[in-house]
C-alpha cells in the first residue's frame, strides 16, 4: 500500500468505527477523526526533492485516543496500526452485552453517589422544574 493508500484506510476504519459508535452513543466532539499530516520541511524536501514524504501524522478522537484527545504517529504505519486496533475494539464491543449494562449501571450509581456528596455539602442544588414549593424537599438524588 502507498502511504495515500494508508491514509484512505485510516479513514475508513474511522468512519465504520464511529458510525457504530453512533448506533449506541451520540456524545463527541466537533472535531472527531481530524486526520492532520506533516509533510516535513523545506530541508527534507531538498534532500527527496521528488517525493513529499510523510513525517508525522496525528488522529483527534475523544472516544478512541486513550492517551488524550489526540493521538501524534511518527509514520503513518504506526497510526494505521492503532486505528486498526480502535476499529476492531469498537466493531468488538457490544452495547447490549450483560458486561456493557452492568458497567453503565455502575456509572449512573457512581454518578448519583457524586451528585448527592455535592448536594449534602451545599455544592449542588437541585431544582425539580415544574414542582411545587413544598415538593422540592421531596425530591432525591
Amino acid at each position: 500500500m502507498t502511504d495515500q493508500e494508508k491514509l484512505a484506510e485510516i479513514g475508513r476504519l474511522l468512519d465504520e468505527a464511529y458510525a457504530h459508535y453512533f448506533t449506541y452513543e451520540g456524545h463527541c466532539k466537533s472535531s472527531e477523526a481530524h486526520i492532520s499530516v506533516e509533510y516535513g520541511n523545506l530541508w527534507d524536501r531538498q534532500d527527496n526533492p521528488s517525493e513529499m514524504k510523510i513525517k508525522s501524522v496525528s488522529i483527534y478522537s475523544y472516544v478512541f485516543c486513550t492517551q488524550g484527545r489526540e493521538q501524534d504517529f511518527d509514520s503513518v504505519d504506526d497510526a494505521l496500526e492503532t486505528v486498526r486496533q480502535w476499529h476492531a475494539d469498537e466493531m468488538a464491543y457490544d452495547p447490549n452485552s450483560e458486561e456493557a449494562i452492568e458497567n453503565n449501571r455502575l456509572m449512573d450509581e457512581m454518578a448519583g453517589e457524586f451528585l448527592s456528596k455535592l448536594a449534602e455539602d451545599g455544592r449542588l442544588t437541585v431544582i425539580q422544574i415544574g414542582a411545587e414549593e413544598e415538593d422540592e424537599d421531596e425530591f432525591k438524588l
